[in-house]
């Protein structure tokens, strides 16, 4: 028996896990991916308290450094469903896990266009990372789509490799004015307002978009248009969502007993490391309180 199972090791989940274990806990973080969640894929984070002009895949290290420094299992694994019943049941891919309480702390994955093919060429063309892809796009003709502050954000990082840049934009700019300013003087970048992807063309990789003015000839296309709660493993839970967020109280109690939410995946006013990780003490310093 685990006291307490954490899903996901985004902000929150790490955060979480470290205060439980310094309450004295039995906790295991359960990740299928990366440590650091969405963090990861940040090119650079300088809004974190104490933390500035750094990469999220140097931050999302430290995170894992922290939870091995204070010996917390982070199990690579990814969660199928839980079910309640006494305990929490969690099913695993690989195994079957039991805990007397549970922090959903699951996050967010990248949306996509949701048009014919899109699967097909994630990691054949289609990227949402740009630290991670960024250097392949060395003299490339690429795509960004997007008009908010990630895909600006995210284009002053390509612009160091890439040979030429178009930013599609659907409807409005959003980004800070700032970021707009910066990504509108670089010689590479051209934004592009009112159009969008239509379709996706080429064979084993992505060759060409085809949009609502033209077709282009592309190496690779960067989506930045938004972010989705990722709930579906939990399903077998009566949980109290909303716009497929998990609806938590102050105390970041679901509707459920024993059962937390922390992070992304919640519905809140701010999305940011901030937050996430605050969320995440708080849900472990309400477990504590239960057992106090």
């Amino acid at each position: 028996m685990i006291d307490v199972l954490i899903v996901g090791a985004g902000p929150a989940g790490c955060a979480a896990a470290v205060y439980l274990k310094r309450y004295g806990f039995n906790v295991k973080v359960i990740e299928k991916s990366i440590v650091g969640g969405n963090v990861v894929f940040t090119n650079k984070v300088d809004n974190y308290l104490g933390i500035f002009d750094e990469t999220g895949l140097n931050l999302s290290t430290k995170f894992k450094e922290h939870l091995k420094f204070l010996d917390i299992e982070i199990i690579n694994d990814q969660v199928l469903s839980i079910e309640k019943k006494d305990n929490f049941i969690l099913k695993l891919k690989n195994s079957t896990l039991e805990s007397k309480y549970l922090i959903l702390a699951s996050g967010r994955t990248f949306k996509r266009l949701g048009l014919e093919n899109e699967e097909k060429y994630v990691g054949r063309g289609i990227s949402f990372c740009a630290i991670c892809d960024g250097p392949m796009t060395k003299n490339k003709n690429i795509v960004v789509v997007g008009g908010g502050n990630s895909a600006f954000e995210e284009t002053l990082h390509l612009a160091k490799y890439a040979k030429e840049i178009t930013i599609l934009v659907r409807d409005e700019i959003r980004a800070d004015k700032y970021l707009f300013d910066k990504v509108k003087s670089l010689d590479n970048v051209t934004i592009s307002l009112k159009e969008e992807i239509l379709e996706y063309k080429g064979d084993i990789y992505l060759t060409s978009i085809v949009t609502n003015k033209r077709e282009i000839n592309v190496d690779a296309v960067f989506l930045y248009v938004g972010l989705v709660p990722q709930i579906d493993y939990l399903k077998d839970l009566n949980l109290n969502i909303k716009n497929n967020y998990i609806i938590v109280d102050k105390n970041y109690k679901t509707n459920i007993d024993r059962c937390y939410a922390a992070g992304d995946v919640i519905d809140k006013r701010m999305y940011q490391i901030a937050t996430s990780v605050a969320e995440g003490v708080e849900a472990a310093f309400s477990i504590n309180e239960d057992n106090i």
